[in-house]
């Protein structure tokens, strides 16, 4: 006979097991278990008078067999989570002779079985929850499971999700390779302020008359009477070969597709007219600023006069997307989601990366007061080690069917998993340094210069804040930018004075620099801009919390873009076909279905096949 007995048996216990423990079963789909436990297997007698078949699931220490699904659940369910039936409260499992066996220490066959378990629970989370295009949801399920066990520590892998597997690849590169760069190299993904190409007799120069940068023409040996004609953009490609300084000779007008970075305009987030993103440019380098400097690359510059792209720039300056979510754990009702890396704004950030925070107060506050001239010549940096997204006191949602994938507002009370929850933080850990001897009127010990980081040098001492080991947790919102090294910040913003500062005064003027740069950020992210003019924000946003970000489940959703290196993305990219993409991985991982039907005659008694097809005969 074919197997869809066997099938079905295992579809009536995942759909209970759903109904129970998972909020329950979605009406319409199908859930089923990989497998039954080791050792367990399923039998059937048809009857002498009737076309009735009997159905046993035999293995059971007793040496008895259930006879239906529902007797086999209660056992099944305490190997799920104990991996020992030997204490379960089933029926066969009370009827073993000896109530002391029940609780004495587990076999090696307990063990094996424990660990069979196991590998069934981990296998049971591809059939569980799915977000909105019917992939398993990874997160709710591990929510799941976490309540169940009380604590869990699990790997993430969506290995039902070929987005997951085409960009992890990539992602693994990038995290062990750029945060051995020069940091102020332009990375994937991150908002830039940019010019395109000039022609060889025009240069961008700063005028130390008017403390701006300005076009110069060598040919007339003048500067432009207008300003430059700033665009803001995503980086969409670096160059095959990165420059190694700021100032390197790149402006190679017949060789910017390998030289250069391929940035594409950026389209307003808060409209269904995305023009703008098919407009890119390849720019060198030495035309690129970062987008935490908006404030001094917009300079004398009147707001009437921005490109369009600009202003969708500072609307999107409240967005931010993990990278790489690679580790969950938690004791319930908390648990956290353990990140590679994180978009903040305009930029990228990863494990091993250097940040200026800002100042100790909440950037998204109303009332944030303008910094003090002293407050600016004080910098606190943060070296990142992990990127870490908090739930607080979880609760499973009374709403069954909701997979809340779109929302994003980090301050809201309902999660990412469908669950809800006190509230959702994100930080960054890591050591903390600060430019002031006296923190807290304490002094402070000296951070050893084996200890700094490359961008840390230039800045003139650095101290602890606390203890050399430990570790501190920055709220995201604290993070103004990287730490870019003193002579990106020269090139960027060279001094007003005539003669060259000496090297104290040059460690002032760009500490001073990064706090002045922090007031404008504080500004751009306050509620009086971003949080006013994004729409996504405002139509989430609630009496109780005024001040929020956009929390996308990734950088092009975040930032609302329809193309990305001229593909569709997202939800724009309407030859998207998650469905077909799910069973050409279950083909390729030998998952896909059809045992076939195997037809066995003249035998009184059968065992079912199992997963991989395989029959016995009595």
């Amino acid at each position: 006979m074919n197997s869809h007995a066997y099938l079905a048996y295992l579809q009536k216990i995942a759909t209970k097991w759903m109904d129970e423990e998972a909020g329950g079963a979605e009406k319409g789909r199908i859930y089923t278990l990989p497998a039954l436990p080791t050792g367990y297997t399923l039998w059937e007698r048809p009857r002498q008078s009737a076309k009735h078949v009997d159905r046993y699931l035999c293995g059971h220490p007793s040496h008895k067999c259930f006879d239906s699904p529902n007797r086999f659940y209660p056992h099944w369910k305490f190997l799920l989570n104990y991996g020992s039936g030997q204490a379960c409260s089933c029926d066969l499992c009370a009827s073993l002779p000896s109530k002391s066996s029940r609780h004495s220490s587990p076999s090696p066959t307990a063990l094996s079985r424990k660990l069979g378990a196991r590998v069934l629970q981990q296998r049971l989370l591809q059939n569980g929850p799915v977000d909105e295009e019917g992939t398993p949801d990874i997160f709710r399920s591990l929510f799941t499971l976490l309540k169940s066990e009380g604590q869990l520590e699990r790997k993430i892998e969506e290995k039902a999700s070929l987005d997951w597997r085409a960009e992890k690849p990539l992602v693994d590169l990038f995290a062990s390779t750029i945060p051995n760069q020069p940091s102020f190299l332009p990375r994937y993904g991150e908002m830039v302020f940019y010019l395109r190409p000039l022609p060889p007799h025009l240069q961008l120069c700063y005028d130390p008359s008017t403390q701006i940068f300005r076009i110069w023409d060598n040919n007339s040996s003048t500067y432009a009477s207008s300003p430059p004609k700033w665009l803001a953009g995503i980086i969409t490609q670096v160059p095959s070969i990165l420059p190694t300084e700021l100032n390197s000779a790149d402006h190679d007008s017949n060789n910017l597709t390998t030289t250069g970075y391929r940035i594409q305009a950026l389209p307003s987030p808060s409209s269904t007219q995305k023009y703008l993103s098919k407009q890119h440019t390849y720019t060198p380098l030495s035309l690129i600023r970062p987008f935490f400097l908006h404030s001094n690359t917009l300079y004398c510059i009147s707001p009437s006069t921005y490109h369009p792209s600009i202003a969708n720039a500072l609307t999107l300056s409240a967005t931010v997307s993990l990278i790489d979510k690679h580790t969950f754990t938690g004791a319930w009702p908390n648990a956290d989601i353990h990140s590679r890396g994180i978009f903040i704004s305009g930029e990228a950030y990863w494990i091993g990366d250097t940040a200026v925070l800002l100042p100790e107060q909440d950037p998204l506050s109303s009332s944030s007061s303008t910094l003090t001239p002293e407050s600016q010549k004080i910098a606190e940096i943060i070296h990142i080690t992990d990127i870490v997204t908090s739930f607080h006191n979880q609760q499973p949602s009374n709403n069954t069917n909701n997979n809340n994938n779109n929302n994003n507002s980090i301050t809201g009370k309902e999660d990412i998993t469908g669950n809800t929850c006190t509230h959702i933080t994100i930080s960054l850990h890591g050591q903390v340094y600060t430019s002031n001897p006296t923190y807290n009127s304490l002094s402070r010990l000296p951070v050893p210069l084996t200890a700094y980081t490359s961008p840390m040098h230039g800045y003139g001492t650095w101290f602890y804040i606390d203890q050399a080991e430990d570790i501190w947790a920055a709220p995201f919102s604290r993070i103004m930018s990287r730490l870019y090294e003193k002579e990106a910040m020269d090139a960027w913003m060279p001094s007003s004075s005539s003669s060259s500062p000496s090297s104290k005064e040059s460690e002032r003027i760009n500490l001073s620099t990064l706090g002045q740069t922090s007031q404008a950020i504080i500004s751009t992210r306050s509620c009086s801009h971003a949080a006013r003019t994004d729409a996504r924000i405002l139509s989430r946003r609630n009496n109780k919390q005024k001040n929020k970000w956009f929390w996308g489940d990734h950088r092009a959703e975040a930032l609302d873009l329809p193309t990305v290196a001229g593909m569709d993305v997202g939800a724009y990219d309407e030859e998207r076909k998650p469905g077909v993409w799910r069973d050409v991985l279950r083909v390729l991982d030998g998952r896909a279905a059809g045992a076939g039907n195997v037809v066995v005659s003249g035998v009184k008694r059968r065992r079912i096949d199992d997963d991989d097809g395989n029959e016995d005969a009595e």
